[in-house]
């Protein structure tokens, strides 16, 4: 049977708009996993418990028990009323065939045009007030370890799946120049933000606590969980300038790990502050950096890498590398470790201090 995936208020669409996995088809009806339910367990749905009727345009999940018509579900996904579920969807989802194709072009990269830091705080402070963070996403950052007030002061946001166009056009006209900040892009003379996905906007401190970039954690990662928010090879677009993120304030002694959402959730379990890149890999702006903390009280680095640095030899290499950093800073340092499970993969900084894993200096 032919499902209606052209319609513009066809629940299906909506689904896939949300990423939301689905399992299997029976006639007008299908089961996706359940984007709200815990389980008895605190568990996430995995088995497909939502029911979803085509014909009808509506959905119950079997196993938690929520329910209700198309603007509900997606709403509900973005902690967003009724209201505002069919202001996005009636401006932005229309049919396949109607919808315009954003141009496949590549262009050249604009290295040299990225916007001040104070101009791309201005810009991204403006768009947190724009965006929202939804309830699923919520959920999950507290199933790590974050508390609502950390979450709010972090100042976490669902990426929004529709209307980046008025978005954008709402930051112009409060007076900001988007032009040369990374994920800002010219579409058709207009300017536009590139949406990745749905996930979780993360933004990328620096010591005075300014937004210098977004890291964005999928929901459903293609071949990276992790990506940088940036217009990148798209016109007028800027690549972003992969930043250190600093979170907490500038102490004697400072941990440094890989991963910012690591950092955050170890931060606010711990009291520590902490350096993070965006991955073992993106070392060379560490020695800057480390002086700059130096002049303001930094004398020690405990580093935090993941604790499959003991079986994974690129983690090693990553790991004597930023040594030789850190020595040639004159900086003491140690690595920070702790028990960890190999099967079971609790290997993060985070992990180390959510589940109060025994941990020696």
């Amino acid at each position: 049977m032919e499902y209606r995936d052209n319609l513009p208020f066809d629940i299906l669409h909506i689904v896939r708009l949300l990423n939301i996995q689905i399992k299997r088809k029976i006639g007008m009806s299908m089961y996706v996993n359940c984007p709200f339910c815990k389980g008895k367990k605190g568990e996430p749905d995995n088995n497909g418990h939502m029911n979803i009727k085509l014909d009808r345009d509506v959905w119950r999940c079997n196993r938690c028990g929520r329910g209700g018509g198309k603007l509900a579900l997606y709403a509900e996904f973005y902690g967003i009323d009724n209201k505002e579920a069919y202001k996005q969807l009636v401006s932005d989802i229309v049919p396949p065939e109607q919808k315009a194709v954003k141009p496949k072009q590549v262009y050249a990269r604009q290295v040299d045009k990225t916007a001040s830091p104070e101009v791309q705080n201005l810009v991204y402070s403006e768009l947190l007030k724009v965006l929202k963070l939804a309830a699923v996403h919520r959920e999950a950052l507290k199933a790590r370890g974050l508390s609502d007030e950390a979450i709010d002061k972090a100042g976490y946001r669902s990426v929004p799946i529709v209307g980046s166009e008025l978005i954008t056009q709402r930051l112009i006209k409060k007076g900001l120049r988007v032009e040369h900040v990374p994920g800002f892009y010219l579409d058709k003379g207009n300017w536009d933000l590139y949406l990745p996905g749905s996930g979780i906007l993360i933004p990328v401190r620096n010591r005075l606590g300014m937004i210098q970039g977004f890291q964005v954690r999928l929901d459903q990662a293609v071949t990276s969980k992790y990506i940088w928010l940036s217009s990148n090879d798209l016109s007028k677009g800027t690549p972003t300038q992969s930043s250190l993120h600093i979170v907490g304030p500038v102490k004697p002694v400072m941990f440094f790990t890989e991963g910012y959402l690591k950092a955050d959730i170890a931060h606010h379990l711990s009291g520590y502050s902490f350096i993070a890149n965006g991955g073992v890999t993106q070392l060379m702006r560490v020695p800057d950096l480390l002086q700059e903390l130096k002049r303001f009280g930094l004398r020690k680095i405990m580093v935090a890498y993941d604790m499959d640095k003991t079986v994974n030899e690129n983690v090693m290499d990553q790991l004597r590398k930023l040594h030789a950093i850190l020595e040639d800073a004159e900086l003491a340092y140690a690595d920070f470790d702790w028990d960890w499970n190999l099967e079971n993969a609790k290997k993060g900084i985070d992990d180390c201090f959510f589940l109060g894993l025994r941990k020696k200096i």
